[in-house]
């Protein structure tokens, strides 16, 4: 419909004005987006294919009982042709039917495939098996909430920090979070919880936390840690997480999907984080029922994850490639094999302290081995090139790693007050003499129990910015530079 207000400006291109407006119900809430017809209609297309019939979504815009625009509209989630396009998401599994022409145009254009070849729910076994290694943590007594990739034991974790494997999944009967109310998620909390019964026999550490309930404290470990998102630590009731940090496992429930089930272990290793967080997702199916379709694959919130709902990351430090200028160049090269490049939080973050995530691009079409190999295989390609760098460094640069590793000590012992980017700055070239042996008292343990405690995400920055300094004065005070 056209608008009668004085020209605002588009809400997706924010450059030209918006002569359209739509009309979204979410449960008890209107929502109104105001739109170009240029933004309408491609953003529409994106959904619909070329043959494009701007009236037909405009007429499914309101959502009135009995009338033309329940045509356009789920059933279960009560999400419209119109909600799938603004928002660019499915409300719940039924949407993948009800909306199968339009998802599936946007799968193939998200995806560039629309079949999936990876595993699929299998009947209940009486045995499930339990993966071949469980790397706990060394942790002392009273440290049993330490992550284990905090160790830095794993294989060539001086450079590869971690390497974490997530999926996705969603239970059938209930709307995605988003479109779900707080009693639905409520019982997903329920469900799920009985559910990991099954994973207690195994990990008697395992337990859950109700996010609601957690401190400022607590939520910014969780996030630092990497255990939990940011969405999820902030997401409020109806949220909760299953952890057994020690062993590397955690679970998001009711974060973008019903489950985000991840496994983060120390060290380049994507064959033993799929292998774990795979026993998990097993086990948890053999006690509910995931969204499948046997044409897309595991069905989640987002159109970018269907398929296997699997991402496979590793988190490195490329600090060596920055310094000798050759960074870009194989950052480029990574991406031309087939991956996405992140900063340390993921989609939609910052490459801070040179630390990057290598992760995989699609979801649907390749099977969970083919998606962890492609990881591995370019993040060896970049320890490779990253080990050559440092050699380079060692050889030909040392007074210059030694000076700035010397001058980030040096500020770091002596700050009262510091913001997390410009500490994760100064830690870089810390972490990168340590790992070159140039450092007295320092470990890659130490490096990354100082990464967890960065509280990037501390409401009060502050009294954070203290915390914080006090932290890296406390933690660094016997750490000096080798003498040359």
């Amino acid at each position: 419909m056209h608008l009668a207000v004085d020209k605002p400006l588009c809400e997706h291109c924010s450059i030209r004005p918006a002569k359209l407006v739509i009309v979204r119900r979410l449960n008890q809430d209107i929502y109104r987006t105001f739109v170009c017809p240029e933004c309408a209609e491609e953003r529409t297309r994106l959904y619909v294919g070329d043959g494009l019939d701007l009236d037909r979504v405009i007429l499914g815009l309101e959502r009135a009982s009995g009338g033309a625009g329940t045509a356009y509209q789920c059933r279960l989630c009560g999400t419209t042709l119109a909600d799938l396009i603004v928002g660019g998401r499915p409300g719940c599994h039924a949407c993948y039917g009800k909306f199968a022409a339009e998802i599936d145009n946007a799968i193939e254009t998200a995806q560039g495939r629309t079949y999936h070849v990876g595993k699929a729910p299998e009947p209940p076994e009486m045995d499930i098996h339990h993966p071949k290694t469980v790397r706990v943590s060394g942790a002392a007594s009273g440290e049993t909430d330490v992550p284990e990739w905090i160790d830095g034991r794993g294989p060539d974790a001086d450079v590869v920090i971690s390497t974490r494997a997530r999926l996705a999944r969603s239970l059938a009967e209930f709307p995605f979070p988003s479109r779900a109310s707080r009693e639905d998620l409520s019982m997903v909390v329920r469900k799920v919880r009985k559910a990991c019964g099954g994973l207690a026999q195994k990990l008697p550490g395992i337990r859950l936390v109700n996010v609601d309930k957690l401190s400022d404290e607590a939520r910014s470990f969780l996030l630092d840690a990497r255990l939990a998102s940011a969405e999820q630590v902030h997401g409020g009731a109806g949220r909760a997480i299953v952890l057994e940090p020690r062993a590397g496992l955690s679970i998001m429930i009711n974060e973008e999907d019903h489950l985000r089930l991840q496994a983060i272990l120390s060290g380049l290793v994507c064959d033993e984080a799929l292998e774990m967080v795979d026993w998990a997702d097993d086990v948890l199916a053999a006690r509910l029922k995931f969204g499948y379709s046997r044409k897309y694959g595991y069905l989640t919130a987002s159109l970018s994850n269907v398929g296997t709902g699997l991402r496979v990351s590793a988190l490195m430090h490329l600090a060596g490639l920055r310094l000798t200028g050759g960074l870009d160049v194989q950052l480029r090269a990574a991406y031309d094999l087939g991956v996405s490049i992140r900063g340390l939080f993921g989609e939609g973050t910052q490459a801070l302290g040179d630390l990057f995530q290598v992760s995989n691009e699609v979801t649907l079409g390749l099977d969970e081995r083919e998606i962890a190999e492609r990881v591995r295989s370019v993040a060896g390609y970049l320890l490779t090139k990253e080990r050559l760098a440092r050699k380079e460094l060692l050889g030909r640069q040392r007074m210059r790693v030694l000076d700035n590793a010397s001058r980030s000590l040096r500020t770091l012992q002596s700050a009262m007050s510091v913001k997390p980017r410009e500490a994760l700055a100064l830690m870089s070239p810390l972490r990168l003499a340590t790992a070159l042996g140039l450092v007295e008292n320092g470990s890659s343990a130490l490096m990354n129990e100082l990464l967890a405690g960065m509280r990037v995400d501390s409401v009060d920055e502050g009294s954070a910015g203290i915390e914080r300094a006090a932290l890296l004065r406390r933690k660094l005070a016997d750490v000096h530079i080798k003498d040359v």
